[in-house]
């Protein structure tokens, strides 16, 4: 990993969305793409490498892009160019196409989504009202000495 490009420029002399061109783009990311095919085109790119780079696939296209700040609240709403760039790319889309993101599949540690049960139970006021009781009560009936059901005689030994 380098240092953080805050902005990445247009590689190609012809801009690839030639309705709305946009030269630079805001991307805040660490990461570069390495084109490593002929088919691989560079869209832009800092000094360290490629940020966002296409492919034909079938009969559509692929978009590969190193940044997740292009399509975060703060890189949409501060930076026009963004929300230009996610228009272009929009725009390029059939009819009923589908999209998707791999971002919160390859995620890491720090931004690992949560988990939906431990948010319902430890998140509400609701699930922590159930997680005191089941406590209090399990706390209740060690403190009774009695477990779940009558007490057994005591048996001599003799």
């Amino acid at each position: 990993m380098c240092m953080a490009q805050e902005f990445s420029r247009r590689t190609a002399d012809e801009s690839f969305f030639p309705l709305h061109p946009i030269d630079v783009i805001r991307a805040r990311t660490r990461f570069a793409l390495e084109p490593i095919t002929r088919e691989v085109v560079a869209l832009y790119a800092t000094e360290d490498g490629a940020t966002v780079v296409t492919l034909r696939h079938g009969k559509g296209r692929v978009f590969f892009i190193a940044s997740t700040y292009l399509f975060s609240r703060d890189g949409l709403k501060y930076d026009e160019r963004n929300a230009t760039f996610l228009y272009n790319l929009m725009s390029t889309l059939p009819r009923n196409a589908r999209i998707g993101l791999a971002e919160k599949r390859y995620y890491t540690l720090e931004t690992r989504p949560p988990d939906p049960f431990a948010a319902l139970v430890f998140g509400t006021r609701g699930g922590l009202g159930a997680v005191y009781l089941c406590l209090i009560l399990f706390v209740f009936l060690m403190l009774r000495g009695r477990r779940f059901g009558k007490p057994l005689d005591v048996q001599d030994g003799s």
